[in-house]
């Protein structure tokens, strides 16, 4: 990964280039007819640790570490980005919505389990994570259309009562 396309504070894609190969991806998928699914998914602060404002304690610390639990649970071939803020995005080249579901489980139990250490050193901190899942062209043909699909799926994972998957199987 050149560092120009890598966020600084995750050391994942950037926002900006993750949007570039998602189109590009796209492309790729619809060129060769082959399947493509993307996982949207932000950290949930709130899940476990509801008496303090964890995302004001300990959001740099937290998010530097989650870059980490990303980049064990993708594959080699998968595109991980940092969309915005603690919004993130996985990009699976030739996979299936069920498999994408499983990765996507893969993450929330990875993320669930993981001991977090926050800003003033604290052990144990746990997040959560909700997760939209699409995939090409069941949900969209354009990067517009799957994002605005997987954002529809990422916030019913959160309206679920949150640390959820949610597969968008078709419109």
């Amino acid at each position: 990964m050149r560092k120009i396309f890598q966020d600084n504070l995750t050391g994942i894609y950037n926002e900006e280039y993750i949007e570039e190969r998602f189109e590009q991806e796209i492309i790729r998928a619809n060129r060769y007819k082959k399947e493509l699914s993307a996982l949207l998914f932000e950290i949930d602060y709130g899940y476990f640790v509801k008496d303090r404002n964890l995302k004001a304690e300990a959001d740099y610390a937290i998010l530097k570490q989650f870059g980490k639990v990303i980049l064990k649970v993708r594959r080699d071939v998968d595109l991980a980005g940092r969309v915005a803020g603690n919004l993130f995005m996985l990009i699976l080249p030739e996979t299936s919505v069920d498999d994408a579901a499983k990765a996507a489980e893969r993450l929330r139990s990875e993320t669930e389990n993981y001991h977090f250490i926050g800003v003033s050193g604290e052990k144990d901190t746990k997040v959560a994570v909700n997760v939209g899942v699409v995939s090409y062209p069941k949900n969209g043909k354009t990067p517009r259309e799957l994002m605005s699909e997987a954002k529809e799926a990422l916030k019913e994972a959160r309206e679920r009562g949150g640390n959820k998957v949610v597969v968008r199987v078709n419109k």
